[in-house]
């Protein structure tokens, strides 16, 4: 984009899950953290607005029990500076 300041960013990130309960007891398949390597992209446009896009690539799992866990994750936002 003309007029527009790029950037790229790594970094690693990680999302604990909690465990959940059923009747009172801890449901034994929930629960744990996963850790992600998480590159970005960002742009600046007119000083004022900025884009940003980032993909969360799961590099460990630390689940309990047996469930499902993501493999990656996309993310994006806009930003408007005042």
């Amino acid at each position: 984009m003309p007029g527009a300041t790029t950037g790229s960013s790594r970094s690693a990130s990680t999302a604990k899950r909690a465990s959940t309960s059923a009747g009172g007891e801890r449901v034994a398949d929930s629960g744990g953290h996963t850790v992600y390597a998480t590159p970005g992209l960002q742009c600046v446009i007119a000083s004022k607005w900025i884009l940003e896009a980032t993909y969360q690539y799961a590099v460990y799992h630390d689940l309990n029990e047996t469930q499902l866990g993501e493999d990656y994750r996309v993310f994006g936002s806009a930003t408007f500076l005042f």
